[in-house]
């Protein structure tokens, strides 16, 4: 008999901002070819779990994916702001190279003020992202009972502020994790704390 909580966190599939490096934000991208290909991989390998309920992030990309995978399940899915992706302010829509470009002095306010440091006034910190991750996850188990799998679709780098907190890293070690890729499974038996993490899906 199971003793925990199953969580699956999905990130999405691919878009064409993610091919082409672009940040995006909240805005409504769609998969591309590979990331449909992607999320029906994911949907293959997930049709074999008894899922409970379906949870994602309320952005279109999460959605898309979710509802490829929902294919398989009855679920309604539940949107949960707070699995949305970090809110990048000024940066969204540009690269890498356009960033460094509005923002020469970018590396500078990053040795100032690292974890806490904000594109923009009304954007949110690596910090303001993780704790808006780990609330979230926190109220999302709490709902669910012992023996219940759940799926969360979600966004790399809030799986990423995840991961931290499961082992008890903290966000300062963001970048210490490798990027999740699109459509990459991670599993958690939960607990009141993590009892296995594992990835099923790379």
């Amino acid at each position: 008999m199971k003793k925990y909580i199953t969580v699956y966190l999905l990130r999405h599939g691919e878009t064409a901002m993610n091919k082409k490096g672009i940040t995006q934000g909240a805005r409504a991208t769609r998969l591309t070819s590979l990331g449909l290909k992607q999320a029906r991989n994911a949907a293959n390998l997930l049709k074999k779990r008894a899922l409970t309920a379906v949870y994602s992030s309320p952005i279109f990309r999460t959605m898309q994916t979710a509802r490829i995978v929902c294919k398989h399940y009855p679920h309604k899915i539940i949107k949960l702001p707070a699995f949305g992706e970090r809110n990048y302010g000024i940066l969204v829509g540009r690269t890498g190279k356009q960033i460094m470009k509005l923002i020469p002095d970018i590396k500078e306010q990053w040795k100032r003020d690292g974890m806490d440091w904000k594109p923009c006034k009304n954007s949110e910190s690596i910090r303001d992202a993780y704790r808006r991750a780990v609330a979230g996850f926190n109220h999302l188990v709490k709902k669910h009972k012992i023996g219940d799998s759940v799926l969360v679709v979600t966004h790399g780098g809030m799986i990423k502020c995840l991961l931290l907190y499961f082992t008890k890293k903290g966000p300062e070690k963001y970048f210490k994790i490798s990027p999740i890729p699109h459509c990459g499974i991670t599993e958690v038996l939960w607990n009141k704390k993590p009892l296995r993490i594992r990835c099923l899906l790379k």
